[in-house]
Protein backbone atom coordinates (compact mmCIF):
# COMPACT_ATOMS: atom_id res chain seq x y z
CA UNK A 1 0.00 0.00 0.00
CA UNK A 2 1.24 3.53 -0.72
CA UNK A 3 0.88 6.64 1.42
CA UNK A 4 -1.96 8.37 -0.15
CA UNK A 5 -2.90 11.78 1.04
CA UNK A 6 -6.79 12.59 0.84
CA UNK A 7 -8.81 15.63 1.54
CA UNK A 8 -12.22 16.90 0.61
CA UNK A 9 -15.73 18.18 1.92
CA UNK A 10 -18.83 16.79 2.79
CA UNK A 11 -22.17 18.91 2.71
CA UNK A 12 -25.16 17.58 4.46
CA UNK A 13 -28.29 16.64 2.71
CA UNK A 14 -30.51 15.64 5.24
CA UNK A 15 -30.94 14.52 9.46
CA UNK A 16 -33.59 13.88 11.11
CA UNK A 17 -34.11 11.92 14.58
CA UNK A 18 -33.27 9.05 13.34
CA UNK A 19 -31.85 8.89 9.28
CA UNK A 20 -29.30 10.89 7.58
CA UNK A 21 -27.72 11.28 4.35
CA UNK A 22 -24.10 13.20 3.06
CA UNK A 23 -22.90 13.61 -0.53
CA UNK A 24 -18.55 14.43 -0.80
CA UNK A 25 -16.09 15.64 -3.21
CA UNK A 26 -12.77 15.13 -2.47
CA UNK A 27 -9.01 14.53 -3.91
CA UNK A 28 -6.52 12.49 -3.37
CA UNK A 29 -2.56 12.01 -4.56
CA UNK A 30 -0.18 8.86 -4.33
CA UNK A 31 3.53 10.78 -5.11
CA UNK A 32 4.79 7.38 -5.96
CA UNK A 33 7.91 7.41 -3.87
CA UNK A 34 9.16 3.93 -4.41
CA UNK A 35 12.59 3.22 -5.84
CA UNK A 36 12.32 2.72 -10.36
CA UNK A 37 12.46 -0.51 -11.11
CA UNK A 38 11.25 -1.80 -7.60
CA UNK A 39 8.23 -3.95 -7.64
CA UNK A 40 7.35 -4.88 -4.23
CA UNK A 41 6.19 -1.19 -3.75
CA UNK A 42 4.61 -0.34 -6.82
CA UNK A 43 1.59 2.48 -6.78
CA UNK A 44 -2.21 1.30 -6.86
CA UNK A 45 -3.60 3.28 -9.87
CA UNK A 46 -2.75 6.89 -10.76
CA UNK A 47 -1.67 9.46 -9.07
CA UNK A 48 -4.19 11.61 -8.99
CA UNK A 49 -8.14 10.87 -8.50
CA UNK A 50 -11.28 13.03 -7.66
CA UNK A 51 -13.81 11.13 -5.40
CA UNK A 52 -17.15 11.54 -5.32
CA UNK A 53 -19.48 10.03 -2.20
CA UNK A 54 -23.10 9.52 -1.33
CA UNK A 55 -23.44 8.13 2.58
CA UNK A 56 -26.82 7.07 4.41
CA UNK A 57 -27.12 6.59 7.59
CA UNK A 58 -29.04 5.87 10.97
CA UNK A 59 -29.13 7.01 14.29
CA UNK A 60 -28.93 4.85 17.19
CA UNK A 61 -29.71 6.49 19.97
CA UNK A 62 -27.77 9.80 20.53
CA UNK A 63 -24.37 8.64 20.53
CA UNK A 64 -24.41 5.96 17.66
CA UNK A 65 -24.82 5.72 14.21
CA UNK A 66 -24.92 3.13 11.97
CA UNK A 67 -23.73 4.48 7.72
CA UNK A 68 -23.31 2.91 4.72
CA UNK A 69 -21.21 4.94 1.80
CA UNK A 70 -20.29 4.47 -1.92
CA UNK A 71 -16.98 6.18 -2.91
CA UNK A 72 -15.98 6.15 -6.43
CA UNK A 73 -12.47 7.14 -7.41
CA UNK A 74 -12.14 8.52 -10.80
CA UNK A 75 -8.58 9.97 -12.43
CA UNK A 76 -9.14 13.18 -13.38
CA UNK A 77 -8.50 12.42 -17.48
CA UNK A 78 -11.42 13.58 -19.42
CA UNK A 79 -11.99 10.23 -21.30
CA UNK A 80 -14.95 7.83 -20.49
CA UNK A 81 -12.47 5.01 -19.75
CA UNK A 82 -10.76 6.92 -17.28
CA UNK A 83 -9.52 4.00 -14.73
CA UNK A 84 -11.89 4.40 -11.62
CA UNK A 85 -12.03 2.82 -7.99
CA UNK A 86 -14.82 1.98 -6.29
CA UNK A 87 -15.55 1.30 -2.33
CA UNK A 88 -18.22 0.45 -0.47
CA UNK A 89 -18.00 0.66 3.38
CA UNK A 90 -20.14 0.04 6.76
CA UNK A 91 -19.12 2.38 9.29
CA UNK A 92 -20.05 2.32 12.94
CA UNK A 93 -20.03 5.58 14.54
CA UNK A 94 -19.85 7.25 18.47
CA UNK A 95 -20.27 10.30 19.01
CA UNK A 96 -18.46 11.93 22.29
Amino acid sequence: MGNRGYAGLTWNLFDSASVFGNVGLAGSYDPGTGLPGETLHRPLGPPLMVHGALELGYHIGTQHSLSLSLDQGRSPELRLNAETRDNLRLRYGLKF
